[in-house]
């Protein structure tokens, strides 16, 4: 590898170890149950994809997302797939997300009952949340590094005039 593909890739390294820190610690993210807003209605559709569930309520315009990092998205699909007729009540972050590629705005759902029965509480999704987040000092930590590790390699390449 060259010397300018080392000094790269060792910038870009650093610039994803900024990135990965963890700024605002493990609750980062994570709004207060106080911040929470609550609607309740009757599931008109469900739709799981990759980082997430997402449903709608009959009459609602708003699209409603439990995000993957949350935990337990097939539990949630499920129950909500099978609420037929059932009230559910999501209590949410009330300040829309506008995710990329995506037209429109939705809330995050950070509580779900289904017929008066709790299926996932605020607890548990933070709690997900949470462990989702502690993974970001080891990302932050390798990618650090792999940024020293190539800064160096680039400086003895260039110590020993190597520049293939």
């Amino acid at each position: 590898m060259g010397q300018m593909k080392l000094w790269i890739c060792a910038a870009l390294s650093a610039v994803l170890a900024c990135a990965a820190i963890p700024w605002f610690g493990q609750d980062d993210g994570i709004p207060s149950t106080s911040e929470l807003a609550a609607a309740t209605g009757q599931v008109a559709w469900v739709d799981a994809h990759r980082y997430g569930v997402k449903f709608r309520f009959a009459g609602d315009s708003r699209i409603f997302d439990y995000p993957s990092k949350a935990r337990a998205n097939g539990l949630v699909e499920d129950s909500l797939s099978a609420a037929a007729n059932q009230p559910v009540v999501v209590r949410f972050n009330p300040k829309p997300r506008r995710p990329l590629l995506v037209d429109g705005d939705v809330f995050d759902a950070w509580e779900i009952a289904v017929g008066g029965k709790v299926v996932r509480s605020w607890a548990d999704s933070a709690d997900g949340w949470r462990s989702d987040n502690a993974v970001r000092p080891w990302l932050a930590a390798a990618f650090g590094f792999c940024a020293v590790y190539l800064a160096v390699a680039a400086l003895r390449m260039r110590r020993s005039g190597d520049f293939a």
